[in-house]
């Protein structure tokens, strides 16, 4: 901070209002310290195109996908979300399990691996 030139704002912290103004009151009381307010996008945007995006299970998405992907199913349609498609959608497992009234104490009683 002290070898910034002084004409120049040098940003310190982001604050998000009204969640934190009770932090951005507290410093605001520091000597020499400013507020510059402004809109920042809480999600960036710019990668989205590769990041890809969700939607429902069509005919020919299910034909690509893995083969325990259902109609029901909301899947990868572009992006990185098709391309790990069959990583993403996990390893489904069915297991019967009893839990004490608590739910600290549980015991398998029956498991069927994936597929």
């Amino acid at each position: 901070m002290r070898s910034a030139p002084p004409q120049e704002f040098l940003k310190l912290v982001t604050l998000q209002l009204p969640a934190q103004a009770s932090e951005a009151a507290k410093l605001l009381q520091v000597p020499g310290v400013q507020a510059r307010g402004g809109y920042l996008e809480l999600a960036p945007t710019i990668a989205g195109n590769v990041v890809g995006e969700l939607g429902p299970a069509t005919a020919v998405l299910l034909h690509r996908s893995a083969r325990r992907t259902s109609p029901a199913d909301t899947i990868g349609v572009s992006g990185l979300q098709v391309l790990d498609q069959r990583r993403l959608a996990g390893t489904p497992t069915v297991k019967v399990v009893a839990q004490d009234p608590s739910g600290s104490a549980s015991q398998v009683l029956y498991e069927l691996p994936a597929p």
